[in-house]
């Protein structure tokens, strides 16, 4: 029982099969905080953890990056290997004024219709103070590109399940219209993918 560990900075229960975050709500003192490889699946009793600087949460079954909203002074996340399939809740990490890492993928959301290079300038957009992303640090260049990428809002709609290689390929082509379409950047195809993926 955690209760009565109030002024508790640092605690660690990686490698066991916790699931329920619930004990920590009221330990308002933590700082860092290891749970990788358990069996997490909501962050909510983090919510109000405002001293909190370094979550590990990697290897656990998170969907909702949500909780984390309010943790203004965090400086390291590890949250790989989890289940966030929607990339909006990336927008929950946009108040983190101070964090310098990231560790996000894989996730659902990081493997879809967009490639790494794409990911990790979106992410620059959102994050700015970002230092490393990944297992990689962030360069100069990728924090200039950061600031004149602008991917759509809207993932692109889905071919009739009836239709066949050659009305896919006509659609593809009326729904661009002359040029690239909706590609941000046109000479590069990564880029082009970087563009439709919704965040």
């Amino acid at each position: 029982d955690l209760w009565a560990c109030e002024q508790l900075v640092a605690l660690n229960l990686a490698f066991n099969r916790v699931s329920d975050l619930g004990a920590l709500a009221g330990l308002g003192r933590l700082e860092v905080v290891n749970l990788i490889h358990n069996r997490v699946e909501s962050l909510e009793p983090l919510a109000g953890l405002g001293a909190l600087r370094v979550l590990k949460v990697s290897h656990n079954r998170v969907e909702s990056l949500g909780p984390l909203r309010g943790l203004g002074v965090l400086e390291e996340l590890w949250v790989h290997h989890n289940r966030v399939a929607d990339a909006g809740e990336l927008a929950a990490l946009g108040g983190a004024a101070h964090l310098k890492h990231l560790w996000f993928s894989p996730n659902p959301c990081s493997r879809r219709r967009v490639g790494a290079r794409a990911f990790r300038l979106g992410m620059l957009q959102r994050v700015p103070s970002l230092e490393r992303l990944d297992t990689e640090l962030v360069t100069e260049l990728e924090r200039e590109e950061s600031r004149t990428f602008i991917p759509e809002k809207v993932a692109p709609p889905k071919a009739p399940a009836d239709a066949g290689p050659g009305r896919r390929a006509a659609r593809a082509g009326a729904e661009a219209g002359p040029g690239v379409g909706a590609g941000t950047f046109p000479e590069d195809p990564e880029r082009q993918r970087a563009a439709r993926w919704r965040w």
